[in-house]
């Protein structure tokens, strides 16, 4: 609510602009992302039936087809209030993961690394256990076998995440002769920059297979953010329910790049008049915020943000020139 309710006259058009906006954002690995309740990664058959979820169940008493010690929930919860961006605990994050998963090989990129003794590309899965070690593999250190028989620690992983600008990874199966489907969908997958929006594992095109699959982990959290109000109705965006295959009024007041990591806070500055947008109502009350990821995903995350508004009255002035008609049908002309 504002202390002062807002008043533009009748003869005026209003318009808001933003002038400035400091803006703190997470990262993706928050309680809100994981809490939610459409996240899903999930196991079909060949012929398209559910099998079990990896998300929350692991294999116990009552669910002993599976074979993951640990849900994916689980896993990464342990990333929330954690510098994903620090590569020790990035090298941490995928150890837990093959060794709990046990079903999965992560090869990262696609070619060698300077430091590799040869042209293998690095990866690790779930091996047999030597000296306490689950994950296998092969990062180009010392004494590492490049056919991924030896032992991966989690100081050699970090040197070679390290050298990667961003973290991309491909998913496949240990096991030759497994013919399941593995769905992930919802917010959470926003991590790995697919769209969150997908949230059912069991329709057609709302959902991302896991297998063989590219992926590059967003440790760095969002790239932007669009801000919404409930008086900017003037802006032209695509709409994800046209199939963004044609422009339809949003409220989107403007769409920030995000130039800090998370929980770093980025300045905003707008040095012109640009961006100004128009608002239809009379007298202005209240404002209502909110924000929205590069996908239009709703972001429930807490943000900590301070922005000014600049509130532009333009004087509107009709004048009528009238003429005396000469021809029959001739109209009044308005200037």
């Amino acid at each position: 609510m504002l202390r002062t309710p807002v008043m533009a006259p009748l003869n005026m058009v209003s318009m808001i602009n933003l002038e400035s906006c400091v803006l703190q954002t997470p990262t993706y690995f928050s309680t809100a992302v994981l809490g939610s309740a459409t996240n899903a990664f999930d196991v079909y058959n060949a012929a398209g039936a559910f099998q079990y979820s990896l998300w929350k169940n692991i294999n116990d008493a009552t669910h002993t087809v599976q074979s993951n010690t640990q849900s994916m929930s689980t896993l990464l919860k342990k990333c929330v209030n954690i510098d994903m961006t620090n590569k020790n605990n990035l090298a941490s994050f995928f150890c837990d993961f093959v060794t709990c998963m046990q079903l999965f090989k992560i090869t990262f990129g696609n070619t060698s690394f300077p430091n590799q003794a040869n042209t293998a590309p690095f990866f690790i899965q779930y091996g047999v256990p030597t000296n306490g070690n689950y994950v296998y593999g092969y990062t180009g250190s010392t004494g590492e076998n490049s056919t991924g028989t030896t032992n991966v620690t989690v100081s050699n992983l970090a040197t070679m995440l390290g050298l990667m600008n961003t973290i991309t990874f491909t998913i496949t199966l240990i096991s030759t002769t497994d013919t399941n489907s593995y769905r992930i969908a919802g917010p959470w997958i926003k991590m790995l920059m697919e769209n969150p929006t997908l949230t059912d594992t069991s329709t057609t095109n709302q959902y991302v297979q896991f297998i063989n699959n590219s992926f590059t982990l967003q440790v760095q959290g969002y790239d932007m953010i669009n801000i919404h109000t409930t008086f900017a109705k003037s802006v032209l965006g695509a709409s994800a329910a046209m199939d963004n295959l044609r422009l339809v009024p949003t409220d989107i007041l403007w769409s920030l790049l995000i130039t800090n990591g998370p929980n770093s806070k980025t300045y905003f500055s707008n040095m012109n008049s640009a961006g100004k947008v128009i608002y239809f109502m009379p007298i202005m009350e209240e404002i209502e915020i909110y924000f929205t990821d590069e996908w239009g995903d709703r972001i429930i995350d807490q943000l900590d943000f301070q922005m000014v508004l600049l509130l532009i009255l333009l004087h509107l002035s009709l004048s009528l020139n009238l003429q005396q008609p000469r021809e029959q049908g001739e109209n009044l002309i308005c200037k």
